[in-house]
């Protein structure tokens, strides 16, 4: 079979939208989400046994960033960067902010454009270019990006220029981060 013309969408260079099978694929994709988040909390609770780390507030979400420093957002909306040494067991905190009002649940990163996104409870999703870790402020803040009337359970990038976000909401927003809009709803 094949897909008619009518039923397709170009959302970007890449991205298509098409009727009824992309909202289908998307339930598929957040179901897949929670298996990953899932597989993620597991990874972070082995990595505590590894690097025997403490840290001040709960972890919601890790990520290994393309420079191997360790993003970290945590249950009081702190995003932390830290460079690891696994070798020697020690990480080395190279910035803490406060970053949302309520928990990070949520990162990844754009890693052709050196840009970390977070996702919170808060209900947005901001933008954070990073800075080589040597430089005194290796993180700063780009953009807040609102539309989603719940938590924001998970962003990921789509594409250098659009990123795709789920909420308990029960919609999922694609958003151009060189504009900082939200382009489609699904729902």
């Amino acid at each position: 079979s094949y897909i008619k013309q009518e039923h397709l969408m170009r959302i970007d260079a890449n991205i298509y939208y098409v009727k009824d099978i992309t909202l289908q694929i998307l339930k598929v994709l957040n179901s897949q989400s929670q298996q990953q988040q899932q597989q993620q909390t597991q990874h972070i609770q082995s990595l505590h046994k590894i690097m025997d780390i403490e840290y001040k507030s709960g972890i919601w979400s890790m990520l290994e960033l393309t420079d191997l420093r360790i993003a970290i957002g945590d249950y009081d909306g702190k995003l932390s960067l830290f460079t690891t040494d696994f070798v020697n067991k020690q990480w080395t905190l190279n910035i803490e902010h406060k970053a949302h009002d309520d928990s990070i649940s949520s990162l990844c990163e754009l890693q052709e454009r050196n840009i970390l996104i977070s996702g919170s409870y808060d209900n947005t999703i901001k933008l954070w270019k990073l800075l080589p870790s040597t430089t005194n402020s290796s993180l700063t803040h780009i953009a807040t990006l609102k539309g989603h009337n719940s938590f924001v359970n998970q962003v990921i990038p789509l594409s250098t220029t659009i990123i795709a976000s789920g909420s308990f909401d029960k919609s999922i927003r694609l958003w151009d981060i060189n504009t900082y809009k939200q382009t489609h709803s699904f729902t």
